[in-house]
């Protein structure tokens, strides 16, 4: 096609010592080897992929390097928008922390935290909730604490302890 690159079965861009590379292949697969450091510089970077992106490194750093403010620092934005309005019980996002549990690299969930519509969303409500889970047992995830939209507090499972000295009041439904 005019004013396009086409390549039929494979493309490779790679320096004269071999060491970065960008290979391209008919099967979809895009690999880059680019040595230490891999930059991109742009306004925004998209990446649409259908199922899951892995980054396997051992951490990943958001910094925001404008003038610092109220309003400024690191973003991590989870989000859910499949062109449909957010119904109640809908998943806004998940937080989940995982390890391996045996040599074959089987990550199983320890911990998460979701939040969750509590109403079916519109201009005016936008209402959520914070859930917190542990893992007991085999993999066996309980809700243990919510925090709802009002910001009532409330631990579904186990004890509330308070150590040290306390202010306010604490209600109990007992």
């Amino acid at each position: 096609a005019a004013g396009h690159l086409v390549v039929v079965d494979k493309i490779y861009l790679y320096d004269n010592d071999g060491g970065e590379y960008l290979h391209g292949s008919s099967d979809g697969h895009l690999e880059i080897n680019a040595g230490t450091t891999l930059d991109i510089t742009a306004p925004t970077v998209d990446i649409n992929a259908s199922t899951v992106v892995t980054i396997d490194t051992p951490s990943v750093t958001v910094t925001d390097v404008t003038t610092s403010s109220a309003t400024e620092g690191g973003n991590l934005r989870l989000g859910s928008n499949d062109g449909a309005v957010m119904a109640s019980g809908h998943r806004l996002g998940v937080l989940e922390f995982a390890g391996a549990e045996d040599t074959s690299s089987t990550m199983t969930v320890g911990a998460r935290i979701e939040a969750l519509t509590d109403a079916t969303w519109s201009p005016s409500e936008n209402g959520a909730y914070l859930s917190f889970y542990t893992t007991d047992g085999n993999a066996s995830q309980t809700e243990q604490v919510r925090i709802d939209a009002s910001g009532n507090t409330s631990v579904l499972a186990g004890n509330l302890i308070i150590t040290g000295a306390t202010k306010g009041i604490i209600h109990t439904n007992s």
